[in-house]
C-alpha cells in the first residue's frame, strides 16, 4: 500500500484475494510496522500496545471501520510487529486505509491499499 502519514514505518497490503459469497471478495490483510526506534524506551518496562484500524470506502455507502488491540511482548517480538488477518468486502469497494497506533507512546503510520 501506500504510506500516507505519520512518524510510524509501516506498510500494508491485500494478497490471494478470491471471490466471496453474495460478490464480495476475501483476501489476507498483512501489516508491518517497524517498532525499533521505540524499542530503548518500552522495551525495558515491557510496554507496548497496538491498536490496528482499518477503513474501507465502499462507493455510495458508508465506510466500514474495525479496531483491533494488541498487546506487545518485547521478550518475544523482533523490531518488526507484523500483523494478518482476513478480510472480506463487497464488490463495490474501492479502497482500504489501514492506520497502526502504539498506545503508550502515541507513534502512528497510515496507509492506503487499492481493492481494485
Amino acid at each position: 500500500g501506500e504510506v500516507i502519514d505519520g512518524v510510524l514505518e509501516m506498510t500494508a497490503d491485500v494478497r490471494n484475494i478470491s471471490k466471496a459469497p453474495k460478490g464480495q471478495q476475501i483476501g489476507d490483510l498483512l501489516v508491518s510496522a517497524d517498532l525499533g526506534e521505540l524499542r530503548p524506551t518500552l522495551g525495558p518496562v515491557n510496554l507496548g500496545e497496538m491498536r490496528v484500524t482499518v477503513v474501507v470506502e465502499i462507493a455510495n455507502r458508508s465506510p466500514f471501520i474495525h479496531h483491533q488491540e494488541i498487546a506487545v511482548d518485547w521478550n518475544t517480538i523482533h523490531d518488526t510487529w507484523q500483523f494478518g488477518a482476513d478480510i472480506t468486502w463487497p464488490k463495490n469497494a474501492s479502497r482500504l486505509a489501514v492506520v497502526v497506533e502504539e498506545l503508550v507512546s502515541s507513534t502512528w503510520g497510515a496507509s492506503i491499499v487499492s481493492l481494485k
